[in-house]
């Protein structure tokens, strides 16, 4: 019993770390966040349980801070029905996170690509996996290395072309319309 509350804790800790960073986040607030949860990320909490260990990088060029890589082992992965290695390259422009890498050392493309295929077949458009107010959207791909990986993305120019961003765009409208009621 004890061993299965705490995978629960260890999961929805894992899950809360992942949504507390996102796409347009400040680098201020984002590396606030990180630090804060690498301290606490080695130490018990009052029930006994340890947080989510990772490791992270900060990668700068002409010192200006350009990506953050997070490196997390053994992670249970709830929305990929599976467990891996991850690193996370959270890309930064402008001072702000642009565009979210995971990649995922033990999973192959082919297996990512089944599952999303599932899951968004209604909002996949030309190898885009939409988010579902079409906001933002996901690529599964292949690294350079090898592995299963995905980026997040907003649903924005430079990111899409003219045409496809002003199909997107009639889909945005159309969820908000459909959405303004509740």
């Amino acid at each position: 019993m004890k061993s299965i509350l705490f995978a629960g804790l260890f999961i929805l800790s894992f899950q809360s770390l992942f949504s507390q960073f996102d796409i347009g986040m400040s680098v201020d607030d984002f590396l606030y966040l990180l630090k804060f949860k690498h301290k606490n990320s080695k130490s018990m909490d009052p029930y006994g349980t340890k947080g989510i260990s990772f490791e992270y990088e900060l990668k700068w060029k002409e010192s200006k801070l350009t990506n953050v890589i997070l490196n997390y082992k053994n992670s249970i992965l709830i929305d990929l029905k599976a467990k891996s290695d991850v690193i996370i390259n959270y890309g930064i422009e402008d001072n702000l996170i642009e565009e979210i890498t995971f990649t995922y050392l033990d999973l192959p493309k082919k297996y990512i690509e089944r599952l999303f295929d599932q899951r968004y077949m209604d909002r996949k458009i030309y190898g885009f996996y939409f988010s579902e107010d079409y906001k933002f959207f996901r690529v599964v791909f292949e690294s350079n290395d090898g592995y299963g990986a995905i980026t997040l993305s907003k649903a924005e120019w430079p990111y899409l072309g003219r045409y496809m961003l002003d199909d997107i765009r009639k889909l945005q409208e159309k969820y908000k319309k459909g959405h303004q009621e509740e």
